[in-house]
């Protein structure tokens, strides 16, 4: 992941490590240790200030960037976690992956605000809505969730596509939803009417 300033590049490994990266430079500026399995995705918190790993650990670690220091060693999961996005106001992270479940988390405090269940399969991918007042998930039971944050209320569930659903992503103005599949297919929907 690239921070939103550009000074940094984050990157996940096999090595159970992430590193960070200065931009300009290329050179390596510190690493962080403490996941006991392979780091599956990375994320900049929108101000810089943290970094969010996903491990087969089954754990999600919330780190400080200037300093190095684990803030959050986040625990509920029941599988891998194969991704992390924070909302854009960068009070909460999402994270998701092999148990079926989205789990979002209160990044200050650490605590898990939400588990959202309804997928059948392994989630990939996690993604806010530019307001932050939506979610959405891309899974393996070839569906986009879309999750409302502000009700606490499943919303809908997007189909069409006939391979395991690896990304998702929203518009700049949130009335679109993208979906792409391991087939190479990319479905987009209006999130309104879905």
């Amino acid at each position: 992941d690239l921070s939103r300033d550009g000074r940094f590049v984050a990157s996940a490994s096999d090595d159970t490590t992430v590193r960070l990266w200065d931009f300009d430079s290329g050179l390596g500026v510190r690493v962080f240790r403490g996941h006991t399995d392979m780091v599956n995705a990375v994320a900049f918190s929108p101000d810089g200030a943290f970094l969010a790993s996903a491990s087969y650990d089954q754990t999600v670690r919330v780190w400080e960037v200037e300093t190095g220091r684990e803030r959050h060693r986040l625990c509920k999961h029941t599988g891998f976690v194969g991704t992390v996005g924070f909302s854009p106001d960068g009070r909460f992270l999402a994270s998701a992956g092999g148990d079926s479940t989205v789990r979002v988390w209160e990044v200050e405090s650490g605590n898990e605000r939400l588990a959202l269940h309804g997928h059948s399969g392994v989630v990939w991918h996690v993604a806010f809505t530019p307001d932050g007042s939506r979610l959405a998930s891309a899974g393996w039971d070839k569906t986009v969730r879309l999750w409302n944050l502000d009700t606490l209320a499943a919303g809908k569930t997007l189909s069409g596509l006939n391979d395991f659903v690896y990304a998702v992503a929203f518009s700049a103005d949130g009335d679109l939803v993208a979906g792409g599949s391991y087939d190479g297919e990319v479905r987009v929907w209006k999130v309104s009417d879905g």
